[in-house]
């Protein structure tokens, strides 16, 4: 059944033009020659323009399980690397390849830092303003004035300052029990690499794998919350954004963004003229006309009625 449907998946990806690297654990004993299912499996690869690229052993008993497979044409690849001494029975395969990584998205934002206002200071402005000495008794004119003063005086005390973040996708199954254990894990790490003791690496693959099932059951926890909370159409949309994460959206082709925004608001416009024009058509009373009195009476079939019941 694997060698079928991976089989499949190769020649699916063949096809597509430029580099392509497949990485994983595929559990063949690939260093073996005479392991038969290992054999199908490169012989697979080699037919479909594939080549397998670790020749070393990536696992605790000895064996190649983890693999790098590129094409035979491919220059992507510069170095592998495997280091031994991983918490897990797998080692770490490390890879240099030729691309260029992509650059952080980084957007500006502008905000008020409002820790730096000194309440004493700002309780005192606000005293001395118009909207404490002399308020407005009209209510629409008085949420104007208490929204000016209170502007001008953030303004003045938290000015708004410009700043370059770099957008990060959002994990809010995260929380501070993670960060802490993070800590733990990276503090026993440094200490283990620093004094390259039994004991201290112990202590590192313990705190390694206690990090990753918190992380495990964070997500459960986490997604298992969500799930109650949601109707049968709510799930529906839950599963979609979890498995298929959204993209933004993409803007038509346009040259002046003041013009897009004016062929918007047009087209919404047309849009609800004309649904204004078929509601009135609707609306129009019927005209009352004198019938035979045989016409009055509505003879009705029912479409859905079993004549069995009749």
């Amino acid at each position: 059944m694997f060698f079928s449907e991976f089989s499949v998946l190769l020649g699916s990806i063949a096809i597509f033009r430029g580099e392509l690297l497949i990485l994983g654990d595929f559990n063949f004993h690939v260093d073996i020659p005479n392991d038969r299912e290992a054999s199908c499996f490169m012989d697979l690869l080699d037919s479909a323009g594939f080549q397998q690229d670790v020749h070393v052993a990536t696992h605790r008993a000895g064996h190649t399980l983890d693999l790098v497979i590129s094409r035979h044409s491919s220059h992507t690849l510069k170095d592998i690397t495997v280091f031994t001494g991983s918490p897990s029975d797998h080692h770490i395969v490390k890879c240099d390849v030729n691309i260029s990584s992509p650059l952080p998205v980084k957007t500006t934002i502008h905000s008020h830092k409002l820790c730096d206002i000194r309440v004493e200071n700002f309780v005192r402005d606000i005293q001395a303003s118009t909207l404490f000495n002399s308020p407005v008794v009209d209510l629409s004119h008085s949420i104007e004035q208490y929204e000016n003063v209170l502007c001008d005086l953030i303004d003045k005390h938290a000015p708004v300052k410009e700043r370059s973040v770099v957008l990060r996708p959002s994990s809010p199954w995260y929380c501070d029990e993670l960060r802490k254990a993070k800590w733990m894990k990276r503090r026993s790490e440094r200490k283990w690499l620093k004094s390259g003791l039994e004991i201290d690496k112990q202590i590192y693959c313990d705190q390694s794998k206690a990090y990753h099932c918190m992380i495990e059951q964070a997500k459960c926890n986490y997604h298992r919350n969500e799930i109650a909370k949601c109707d049968e159409k709510q799930l529906f949309k839950l599963v979609d954004r979890i498995s298929n994460p959204a993209s933004s959206p993409k803007l038509p082709d346009h040259d002046c963004k003041k013009s897009l925004a004016n062929d918007f608001s047009c087209f919404f416009h047309n849009k609800i003229q004309m649904l204004l024009i078929r509601l009135t058509i609707i609306s129009l009373p019927t005209v009352s006309i004198d019938l035979p009195e045989i016409l009055k009476v509505a003879h009705v079939t029912p479409i859905l009625k079993k004549s069995k019941l009749d």
